[in-house]
């Protein structure tokens, strides 16, 4: 993105925007920056309200990495999923951390398979691993699940024959 098109943008998407690609800058080259005018977002008080489309390694579009404002929170969306954050400090600083471990496959997206909840997605953070032993053996789920990391490495399916953890999380 060149340096006088952030101009348009209101306050809370020029953070957002200057935040995530000083703290992460090799995601910068192969970001997407838009008005989310074009997305059917409203604007900022002070300007457009930017939507940044980060695209995975993968080419995959639903491993996308997309921020967002949401009422004029700063909000991020990965395969099935989102959460928003306050526009503040700490909000910020809590969609680049998410970030961080999205691009180091430690936050993966699981889809549910081989039970009546196939397709049902969530992220798992695969360094939690008592969440996701609990998430394997739930009543509600059949065991088995297929990751999808944001760069494919940790793609596969797996179940609870996997378990212990290194056989999904690689961690000795």
């Amino acid at each position: 993105m060149k340096d006088n098109t952030i101009d348009q943008f209101g306050s809370i998407s020029r953070t957002l925007i200057a935040t995530v690609f000083a703290a992460l800058p090799e995601l910068e080259a192969g970001a997407a920056i838009s008005s989310g005018r074009e997305v059917g977002q409203g604007d900022e008080s002070d300007g457009f309200s930017a939507y940044i489309n980060i695209a995975s390694p993968t080419g995959e579009p639903g491993r996308s990495i997309v921020l967002f404002l949401s009422n004029g929170d700063p909000s991020l969306t990965y395969g099935p999923c989102h959460i928003h954050c306050a526009p503040d400090d700490e909000g910020m600083t809590e969609i680049v951390n998410l970030i961080q471990k999205i691009i180091m496959d430690v936050v993966v997206i699981a889809e549910e398979i081989q039970s009546k909840y196939d397709n049902y997605a969530d992220w798992f953070d695969l360094s939690d691993t008592q969440s996701l032993a609990e998430e394997m053996t739930s009543p509600y789920s059949s065991g088995k699940f297929r990751l999808k990391s944001w760069t494919g490495t940790k793609d596969g399916d797996f179940d609870l024959s996997d378990l212990p953890y290194d056989a999904i999380t690689g961690a000795r």
